[in-house]
């Protein structure tokens, strides 16, 4: 989970090789992710955009318990997956298609911290501060929406 989003990742079925390479599984579906939610083909004309996500996934820390509220966001996510694997979809994800559109579900449901004063949701959170990357980029053709409503006078 990516503390300041909440956005979480789902990696269902891996490998006993995966674990001893899991730098690389984990970067290349954060990359992968936030290409698809930024709608962005992968990787070209995006290597700057890619770069930078890999440069930010770079160490891969795995913890547990320095921060208790995203702690207690992935206990509910858990409980959330258990939910609709067990009673909507009936098994486990077999591809990771079906993992983006698990996590998507759960990514796409209301979350709130204490340092927020209202509800928010965490792909669009993370989508946000994958534009803002984006854009920065030269070639980047990525138009966010207020602007675009900004552009035709409509509110």
């Amino acid at each position: 989970m990516e503390g300041a989003s909440r956005y979480a990742l789902f990696l269902v079925g891996l490998k006993k090789l995966d674990y001893q390479h899991f730098e690389k599984v984990l970067t290349s579906r954060i990359v992968a992710e936030a290409s698809w939610l930024c709608d962005l083909p992968h990787p070209i004309p995006n290597e700057q955009f890619v770069a930078d996500i890999e440069l930010r996934c770079q160490p891969v820390i795995c913890s547990i318990g320095l921060d208790r509220s995203v702690q207690a966001h992935i206990k509910q996510v858990a409980e959330e997956i258990e939910f609709i694997v067990k009673y909507r979809v009936g098994r486990l994800p077999e591809s990771a298609s079906e993992e983006f559109g698990l996590g998507l579900q759960v990514n796409k449901m209301l979350r709130k911290t204490k340092a927020d004063k209202d509800y928010f949701v965490p792909w669009e959170r993370w989508r946000d501060s994958l534009v803002v990357r984006v854009q920065s980029q030269p070639k980047s053709k990525v138009v966010k929406l207020d602007d675009f409503r900004k552009g035709r006078n409509i509110d």
